[in-house]
This record gives C-alpha cells, structure tokens and sequence, in this order.
C-alpha cells in the first residue's frame, strides 16, 4: 500500500483556493462585461450625441467571502509545509507550528525559530527564512496584509481612465482629461446607463472605454494578486516536495 505524501494537504489546500479562484475570476468577468456594453449614439430628450456607460456599482459582498476563502487556503497550505517538515525533522508532531512572515530580522531569528519553527533543522529554518519580507520576498508580506479581514472585507470597483484619446470625426481630439468640457447627464431611469454629451451633431464619431478594476484595500488588484500568490504557493510547495524523499 502506497504511503501518502507528505504534503498531501498543502496540495490539497492549494488545489482548493484555486478552485476558489477560478470562482472568483468568473464572478468578475461577469463585472467586467457588464462594464463593456456602452451605447454611443443620439441621446433621445436632447438630440445631442451622448455616449451611455453603465452605472457603477460596487462589487456584490459575496465576492469578498470568495476572496477571504481563497486567501485563507494559500495561508494553511504554507502551515502544512511547516507541520510536515518540524514533524519530519523532529521524528514527532509538534504543536503551535506556522508558516512565518516577518518584517524584521530579529523577530525571526530571536522568536519565531523557537516557536512556529520548533522541530525544524537548520537547514530548513534557512529555507523558511528565504521567503521572508525582510529578504526581498514581497509575495509572503501581501498574503499576510491580505489576511487581515479589514482588508478584503469589502472590494471595490476601480474605474479608472478612459482610453488615451476621444476622437472625433471633425478632427477635434479630447484627452480623457478633457471630458470635463462636455456635459455629464444623470443616470438614464431605464438603461441605468451614465451619460456623457458629446454634441448634437449626429455624424460625430467618439471611441470611448471604461478601465475597470475590482481591488482590495490599499488599490491592490484582487485578481492579479491572487493569481500570483497561488502561483508562488504552489512552486513553493513543490520545492520543498524533494525534502520528504
């Protein structure tokens, strides 16, 4: 009968928040798309040309759950590491073990070696001790800040500039700077669809596009973080698989 590997349920933790990703990736392109579907065209009370975006929402509260799930499982993989390798190291389980992400030299040598790395050989304290912050490693320090609930409690909706340029067939060109100079109607009742009057000629021609971005705390771009850290979570665990050899 084959024996179970070792880091078995890092794997699996892992293999669960990309699970979780792949949930939370969907639920955004749902947004994104939403955000696709402009209309360009003579506004019907005004006559004047008027391009409609959708109006803007923030994200549902549901998706933050899916985000502090996925979060929650790349950091218990990390643990597993631990536990397996202080339980391999050590010849028996020991207790309070946990993956430790520091800012500071000292903390790690003086504390966390003795207490989330009891167990573990030198060797491995020195690989543990590679992904620290401290040590240039800068994917660690935002799973830890995202760990922290205050900080994807509630994402957000980004929207940030329109495309470079506004071209309009008369041979105007607007930077997106310049959308103050026209005129922004209220949100259409029905469509729920922002305005923006551009003028009442029917044959101007205007390219207009949302850059939309869901982000956590502090502007961080949730699906692009996440991407990564899963990424890096999973490499790590790989590394380390030779050691249980």
């Amino acid at each position: 009968m084959a024996h179970a590997d070792p880091l078995d349920g890092a794997r699996l933790r892992n293999e669960r928040a990309r699970e979780h990703l792949t949930q939370f990736r969907r639920e955004i392109e749902t947004i994104y798309e939403h955000f696709s579907r402009h209309f360009a065209g003579t506004h019907p009370e005004t006559g004047g040309y008027a391009v409609m975006f959708p109006e803007v929402r923030e994200p549902p509260p549901a998706l933050a759950v899916i985000f502090g799930e996925t979060i929650y499982n790349l950091r218990a993989a990390l643990d597993y590491v631990v536990f397996e390798l202080a339980t391999h190291d050590s010849g028996v389980e020991q207790e309070g073990t946990q993956f430790p992400i520091e800012d500071r030299e000292d903390v790690f040598r003086q504390t966390r070696r003795t207490t989330y790395l009891k167990g573990l050989s030198e060797e491995h304290i020195a690989l543990i001790e590679s992904y620290q912050p401290y040590k240039g490693c800068d994917w660690t320090g935002t799973l830890r800040r995202l760990s922290n609930p205050d900080k994807h409690r509630k994402l957000h909706l980004l929207v940030s500039e329109l495309d470079p340029d506004v071209a309009v067939s008369a041979g105007w060109r607007f930077d997106a700077k310049d959308l103050s100079l026209f005129d922004p109607g209220d949100a259409d009742a029905e469509t729920r669809r922002e305005q923006v009057y551009i003028g009442r000629s029917r044959h101007v021609e205007v390219q207009l596009t949302l850059a939309v971005s869901v982000t956590v705390a502090d502007g961080i771009p949730a699906v692009e973080t996440l991407e990564q850290v899963e990424r890096e979570v999973d490499a790590l665990i790989k590394r380390f698989r030779p050691l249980f050899d």
